[in-house]
């Protein structure tokens, strides 16, 4: 393959749940299932393509490393990748950290009590692990769909022994609005409070964002993020597309997010990926599946 480099892109980072990833689910499942999502044949094959090139190929997402590993694994991910929404940034291979932050306690805390009177349901992350305190509908739909399982406790609020990587609020849209008016109210400054999807509320360090993860991403490849194509769906995603040279909304983003865009892929997830892509790199062959 020739490519033309356009704006003299040099890596290319991928949003995970609702952009690289297909939902491979059959018609008949109603319930999310381990596996039921993946890289997709033919992406990896434009990928492994721009790689020859000398494209880097990262991964920003708000999951942790465990999480992520099958997804860095298939996409052979060879930049720095971004976690936990910017918090880790670490290598692809052995999770080694460039950068990690932490959750303030005291934040962690009053997310902890917000949740409770509003009946969400919490997951607090360390680095290398998940816990959860109660087995609910929420809990169960999570783990239904995540890569491995959660450590239980009797209390997250016992965890705050030392500080978290962030705190994961979920449950519906409405008492997630709620509970983030009340929180940005007494935050001020100690974290930031970011939609990763319409049921997920993260609770993440001060100062932390996608953007800020590509910002040092970016220092560790010794490119600018200006060579770098973005890719993304939820409202975690917009400030990275901004600061990217090229930032990619795929066709299920939400509309904030593509406003944010330089770019809307008529498609979704790994279709839409491939169709920009293709947009950005000229003579991009494909390998389609069967």
């Amino acid at each position: 393959m020739t490519s033309r480099q356009v704006h003299d892109i040099a890596a290319v980072y991928f949003d995970l749940d609702g952009t690289l990833l297909d939902d491979v689910r059959g018609a008949g499942d109603k319930q999310d299932r381990k596996g039921a999502t993946r890289v997709g044949t033919a992406v990896r094959h434009v990928l492994s393509r721009l790689q020859n090139d000398g494209i880097r190929v990262g991964i920003a997402t708000g999951r942790m490393f465990q999480s992520a590993r099958p997804y860095l694994d298939a996409s052979g991910c060879d930049a720095p990748a971004i976690l936990f929404n910017g918090a880790r940034v670490a290598d692809p291979h052995t999770n080694e950290a460039y950068f990690q932050a932490h959750l303030d306690q005291g934040a962690a805390r009053l997310a902890l009590e917000a949740a409770g009177r509003l009946g969400l349901h919490v997951n607090l992350y360390r680095e290398d692990r998940y816990f959860m305190d109660s087995d609910d509908e929420w809990a169960r739909a999570f783990i239904a769909k995540e890569t491995y399982d959660p450590h239980w406790v009797a209390s997250l609020a016992d965890l705050l022994d030392r500080d978290p990587v962030k705190l994961l609020l979920i449950g519906v849209s409405e008492r997630l609005d709620e509970c983030r008016r009340e929180l940005e109210e007494r935050f001020g400054r100690l974290a930031v409070l970011v939609f990763s999807e319409p049921e997920f509320l993260e609770v993440l360090p001060s100062g932390m964002s996608k953007a800020d993860g590509l910002l040092r991403a970016c220092r560790v490849l010794g490119i600018r993020p200006e060579q770098v194509a973005a890719f993304g769906d939820g409202p975690n995603d917009s400030d990275m597309l901004m600061r990217a040279g090229i930032g990619v909304a795929v066709a299920n983003a939400r509309p904030e997010v593509k406003a944010a865009a330089d770019i809307v892929a008529p498609f979704a997830g790994s279709k839409g990926v491939i169709w920009a892509l293709q947009q950005i790199f000229s003579g991009l062959d494909v390998v389609h599946e069967a």
